[in-house]
């Protein structure tokens, strides 16, 4: 009897997981072995969970040892174990620097006057609990100052060169800390917290009790506060279950659960009060959270809990259940955030609604477009059939709350039949952006993907392999960043919003790019609905617009970025094309602008005047509900329609490893005559 692959699909994430619990179990006893289901999988949820150099650490210590990088730079050695001891060689360097900078800033505010204590990551480090500080993945530092003294604290990490991070996406109600800060040069940023916990969290640990009952120590000769253990667990897991939304959302913590096993194996754990944990959990109607967290690390680890709770096991088995189906794991996330997602802050930032009756307005056109869609994702793509496939049973589309875009799950994209892509390609005209969570796809399978939409476009950016490596990396594989050099200038260049290839003749028909790593903050991709900024003009403004002929010119945006660019007129009067204003879809015959950064000119306007239409369109059209913001995580691809679509990138910390692959899809020659000739406006007779 054949079995269908996809049925084993469950059974081999829950495999993964028990291989990677087993691989890092800090009490295990036995040698190392291979895992069941071989490296790759487990490496990849390793990924996920921030844990490749724990693996690597737990290898170390029962007795693997690797070849020479010599031997392995020789003989190109690529496999899971050289990828793990890289990932832990990369960690020992970063946790060192961020350990460094921990001692000077506390150092400076010391000597500030100015009362600070280290927890979290920080503390772990500090305070010597870890036994391989090159095991545990860190790309922050968190401080703990009063809250009357963090406008001095800032003034302080300001005078030791910490300036601000450009970041603009960061969690609702992060009301506990101040913007991160980097210190350039080196590694992670800096967040300063006037308190451990969100503001509605805070009840667990208020930042008073833990200043109150604060362990000394000494770090360089000088006195240090620190958690105390107590507090230090209660932390850990409080930061797990409720401000990551763990418990809530059945999100497996697994980080934070190794580092509870990790402790506990080490002793840590022993003067802990763990009847004041207890009740702090219990007193804010949180008790369920640490049942849940405990019993989690009971069935992963196989340690003894160190407090007898009840109802832990159902948590612990549900996010098992959530692990091993992600795409009803994702439908269940999406329910429980629905309060979330209709507040009234969201609705006044989506539909500038801020009067109730605006509000409920504005809630019931979210929910019947999300409920539209979701329905047109269940049954479009099948068209007029009555009757679903095995297949249309297992994919799920997903809309997205903006105009555009889909998260498209029970796909394998690296084995894709042709009913399935029919069901894909009928979304892609549908919602114009796709994304795939998790897919992990190598470089062949990526390419045979993005053959599916057509050929692939090829230049000297774009090898005959079809894949072009996004990120701040040198040839010799250093990161690379110097703001003035050409590879960050070009990663600049990309936070403008664009569409690939406008500057040719044919511009791009679509664009593929998955996330091989990601950083901790910023890096995010955002996407513009051209179609519903066409559709939101006056009729005045279509009928002006659908006759207008636009210059593109890669050129223009370097001379707005950076004034040397003005030296390199070659270029631009090389790379440049023109296209109509308006584009009309060979498929959907949507109307969509079609106008990014590289406009510099408009026939029949004067430069000045061309420059200040289009920039005006462009913060027109990239305006909620017509824009989404997508947070990567490894694994993921996003597939747009370059023909009425635009992207940029969000700024990040180029010291943090942000690895993107990139395949550009060619637009055809003929499709894109007839197209400019359908966009014409017909003449009144």
């Amino acid at each position: 009897m054949n079995r269908d692959p996809d049925r084993l699909a469950p059974r081999q994430r829950e495999a993964a997981l028990r291989e990677l619990a087993a691989q890092l179990n800090p009490r295990a006893t036995e040698g190392p072995r291979e895992p069941t289901t071989g490296w790759d999988d487990v490496c990849r949820l390793a990924a996920e969970h921030r844990l490749l150099p724990a693996v690597w650490s737990a290898l170390a210590a029962r007795g693997v040892r690797p070849l020479p990088r010599a031997l392995r730079a020789i003989s190109g050695d690529s496999s899971p174990l050289a990828v793990l001891e890289d990932a832990h060689a990369e960690n020992a360097l970063r946790s060192a620097d961020l350990r460094a900078q921990g001692e000077e800033l506390l150092a400076a505010l010391s000597d500030a006057g100015i009362a600070a204590m280290p927890i979290k990551g920080l503390h772990l480090l500090l305070a010597g609990w870890l036994p391989d500080p090159a095991a545990r993945t860190m790309v922050d530092i968190d401080v703990l100052v009063h809250p009357a003294a963090i406008p001095d604290a800032c003034r302080v990490a300001h005078a030791c060169g910490y300036r601000p991070l450009a970041v603009v996406c960061r969690e609702e109600g992060a009301d506990h800390e101040v913007a991160p800060l980097v210190l350039p040069g080196r590694s992670g940023s800096l967040e300063l917290h006037r308190s451990t916990l969100m503001s509605r969290h805070a009840a667990v640990l208020p930042d008073a009790d833990l200043w109150a009952h604060a362990s000394a120590a000494e770090l360089n000769g000088r006195a240090q506060a620190l958690p105390n253990p107590t507090h230090a667990f209660a932390l850990l897991i409080a930061h797990a279950q409720l401000q990551d939304d763990g418990y809530r959302l059945l999100h497996l913590p697994l980080r934070a659960l190794y580092d509870f096993a990790l402790l506990n194996a080490q002793g840590r754990d022993g003067a802990v009060d763990w009847g004041e944990v207890r009740e702090r959990f219990a007193r804010v109607g949180k008790l369920r959270c640490l049942s849940g967290f405990v019993a989690a690390v009971e069935d992963l680890f196989g340690m003894s809990a160190p407090l007898q709770l009840r109802g832990g096991r159902s948590w612990s088995r549900a996010t098992r259940w959530a692990v091993r189906h992600p795409t009803a794991g994702l439908a269940y996330r999406e329910a429980a955030l629905l309060p979330r997602a209709l507040s009234a802050a969201r609705m006044a930032r989506l539909y500038d609604a801020h009067g109730r009756g605006q509000r409920t307005v504005a809630r019931l056109r979210h929910a019947s477009r999300g409920g539209a869609r979701r329905l047109a994702g269940w049954n479009g793509a099948q068209g007029s059939e009555s009757q679903r496939t095995r297949t249309s049973r297992i994919l799920t589309v997903t809309p997205t709350e903006s105009t555009l875009g889909a998260v498209v799950t029970g796909a394998d994209l690296g084995r894709l039949d042709d009913r399935t892509w029919r069901q894909i390609e009928a979304a892609f005209h549908e919602f114009a952006l796709l994304v795939f969570p998790g897919q992990c796809l190598s470089n062949d399978e990526q390419v045979a993907f993005g053959r599916r939409f057509g050929e692939i476009e090829q230049s000297i950016e774009l090898p005959s392999k079809g894949i072009i490596e996004v990120a701040a990396r040198a040839g010799d594989g250093s990161w690379i960043t110097n703001p003035s050099d050409s590879v960050i200038r070009a990663l600049t260049g990309a936070q403008e919003w664009h569409t690939d290839s406008s500057c040719r003749p044919v511009s791009s028909k679509a664009s593929l790019l998955s996330a091989d790593v990601v950083p901790r903050r910023g890096g995010e991709t955002e996407f513009a609905d051209l179609r519903a900024a066409y559709d939101a003009l006056s009729p005045e403004e279509k009928a002006r617009f659908d006759s207008l002929t636009a210059t593109h010119i890669y050129g223009y945006w370097l001379t707005k970025l950076d004034s040397a660019a003005h030296g390199s007129p070659e270029v631009s009067a090389q790379v440049r094309a023109e296209h109509d204003l308006v584009k009309l879809h060979p498929v959907t015959k949507r109307r969509a602008l079609f106008i990014d950064r590289h406009v510099a000119a408009i026939r029949g306007m004067d430069d000045e005047s061309a420059q200040a239409l289009a920039s005006g369109l462009l913060t027109f059209a990239c305006r909620p509900p017509r824009v989404l913001c997508h947070r990567w995580r490894v694994g993921d691809i996003a597939v747009w329609d370059n023909r009425c679509v635009l992207h940029r990138a969000r700024g990040w910390d180029w010291r943090e490893a942000r690895v993107m692959r990139h395949t550009r899809i060619a637009g055809d020659p003929v499709t894109e005559a007839a197209v400019a000739e359908l966009s014409r406006p017909t003449p009144v007779t």
